[in-house]
């Protein structure tokens, strides 16, 4: 099978969707289909790059970097990003023909590039991976009001985005009963299914492993390791208070290492902080590598998001079998997941306090923390290995 992959970033992206994406491309290659990735980086030297990585053909023009505060920015870039590709990749997209095209948003705006491929394939299946409800937490996060024209003018791009899809996969129950609420009319005509992330584990597990002498430095320490996107969404406050709950505690140290909007800022506000070391993201493999060893792997978000976010970033810490250390949107079903098949602790805000006191009980605790470990890798076996999400696919198609 001759499959076509859409997403905005990924060469030259250390984001968890290029890992996604990663994951699942070579997957297929070795099920051997033929797969081609369409995306953009801004990082390469000419206008276009056609190139071959593990057996996979990936597309790429030159773009502006996603990495803007500006709405307004973001909204043209990805909204003209699909025209770019198309007219920079045309004559080999004709002469190509797919069975399936898998895209990944978040980006509402391929539209324009789905149409022309899907009337170049007549038979062509089309599949969304679903990880944001864009514009709804705009809204939920009180950027947008909902009675606005540009909130209209997106809810619009949204639905005529959705009907391009045979399926539409999305991370959580609650957000796809959510998504049959919100899309009664689509939903009717498109098949919409759960569809958990995933990692390869079998490829990175390798890239985790301890051996004797740096197990027995784990016993001396206590590290809480943060990596992954640093936006709006990560609420660079949060992780701040978090931070400096511990401020004066020596033995207990945090890493942050990523990228984002908020990045910049998150780095002046802990700068003189002696337990923090803040750096930017590097490769998947050698951040792998970077967070062996921690205790606690934090993830935050937004207290006014509504969705119900599993975050990439959990998938290289239970790969790392780091236990979870989670302050979350107070309705996300992932405080529940992760406190019911105890693979580490999660609260909502309102439970600040609670989290970091369980965090001191660890500290103290070892034998708590080492029980929590051992669930870790297990479920993500169980839950989220790449060969799932695959299966998931190629059955539903």
């Amino acid at each position: 099978m001759k499959i076509l992959i859409c997403v905005n970033r990924y060469m030259d992206s250390k984001m968890s969707s290029a890992q996604l994406i990663n994951s699942l491309s070579d997957y297929f290659s070795s099920k051997n289909h033929q797969v081609s990735i369409l995306t953009s980086n801004h990082s390469i030297k000419k206008n276009m790059i056609i190139s071959d990585k593990e057996n996979n053909l990936i597309y790429q023009v030159k773009y502006f970097s996603f990495r803007s505060n500006s709405l307004l920015k973001r909204f043209i870039i990805e909204y003209t990003l699909p025209f770019k590709i198309w007219y920079s990749f045309k004559n080999n997209l004709i002469k190509e023909k797919y069975d399936l095209i898998i895209v990944y948003s978040p980006s509402i705006f391929w539209n324009f590039l789905i149409s022309k491929i899907k009337k170049l394939n007549s038979n062509i299946k089309s599949f969304l991976i679903l990880r944001d409800f864009f514009p709804k937490w705009l809204v939920d996060a009180n950027i947008l009001s909902k009675y606005s024209f540009i909130y209209f003018l997106l809810r619009f791009y949204e639905k005529s985005f959705y009907k391009k899809f045979d399926i539409i996969g999305l991370q959580s129950k609650s957000d796809l009963n959510q998504f049959l609420i919100e899309n009664k009319k689509i939903s009717n005509s498109i098949k919409v299914i759960h569809l958990n992330n995933w990692i390869n584990i079998k490829r990175y597990k390798n890239k985790t492993h301890t051996n004797l002498r740096e197990r027995e430095e784990e016993d001396k320490r206590f590290t809480i390791i943060y990596g992954g996107n640093i936006g709006y969404a990560q609420d660079i406050n949060l992780i701040f208070k978090i931070v400096n709950s511990f401020k004066n505690h020596q033995n207990i140290n945090f890493k942050i290492i990523g990228e984002g909007t908020e990045y910049q800022n998150l780095y002046d506000k802990l700068y003189n902080f002696k337990n923090v070391n803040i750096s930017a993201s590097i490769p998947f493999e050698d951040y792998l590598n970077f967070i062996k060893g921690s205790q606690l792997g934090l993830i935050t978000l937004r207290k006014d998001l509504k969705q119900s976010h599993y975050p990439g970033k959990m998938l290289g810490y239970l790969l790392s079998e780091i236990p979870l250390c989670a302050c979350i949107n107070s309705n996300n079903e992932f405080i529940d997941y992760v406190n019911e098949n105890k693979i580490g602790i999660a609260f909502n805000h309102k439970d600040i306090e609670k989290l970091i006191s369980k965090i001191y009980f660890l500290y103290d605790n070892r034998q708590e923390l080492l029980k929590l470990k051992k669930n870790t890798l297990n479920l993500l076996i169980k839950d989220f290995d790449v060969s799932m999400a695959y299966n998931k696919i190629i059955n539903k198609i």
